[in-house]
């Protein structure tokens, strides 16, 4: 029985099969995940770019790495909140990790980054935002690099930011809020 079997029809099936399968594996990422979140994400006010990629976290495995490109907006977490939820939407939370571009071309907000990321980390650390707005304001309003700035602080994040002549700077900084044994 097994003498007439062909092996060489077997495996060509086989190999058509599996990449069939990819194709269509394929096709479903780009038309019904990709390509409707690019356009959702695109109609975002303030979007200039969508990358999308794939990232290891430890904790979660493998997610989606969605790299955003923000023009000046009016109100940031308004912003970022409407990113999160339509990521959330269609990825499902935890499933993602969104990152706001930050590929500074000046060596001016290259700079300013390296001066204010200290307070900001530190006004997150010891939960002191108006200590942390406070040093802002006074090393941003000598800077006559600066055309203008704007901080924010909820329960989740601080955000922060900046615009030079020539680019603007988007901080979202993570609140790390650590419980008391009391």
């Amino acid at each position: 029985m097994l003498t007439n079997f062909k092996w060489t029809v077997m495996l060509v099936a086989l190999t058509l099969t599996l990449a069939g399968l990819y194709g269509l594996y394929a096709w479903r990422q780009q038309h019904l995940i990709q390509s409707p979140l690019l356009e959702t994400l695109g109609e975002i006010e303030g979007v200039v770019n969508v990358e999308m990629g794939k990232k290891t976290c430890p904790e979660e495995g493998k997610v989606h790495a969605i790299s955003v490109n923000l023009a000046k907006v009016e109100n940031l977490p308004e912003t970022y909140n409407q990113l999160d939820n339509s990521l959330s939407s269609v990825l499902g939370k935890g499933n993602y990790r969104l990152y706001l571009s930050s590929n500074w071309k000046t060596k001016e907000m290259k700079h300013a980054y390296q001066e204010i990321h200290y307070h900001l980390y530190e006004g997150e650390r010891t939960g002191s935002y108006s200590r942390m707005y406070e040093a802002l304001i006074s090393m941003l309003t000598e800077d006559d690099r600066v055309l203008s700035y704007d901080l924010w602080v909820d329960q989740q994040y601080i955000y922060f930011q900046l615009e030079s002549k020539e680019e603007v700077m988007h901080l979202v900084i993570p609140i790390i809020r650590t419980e008391s044994a009391c």
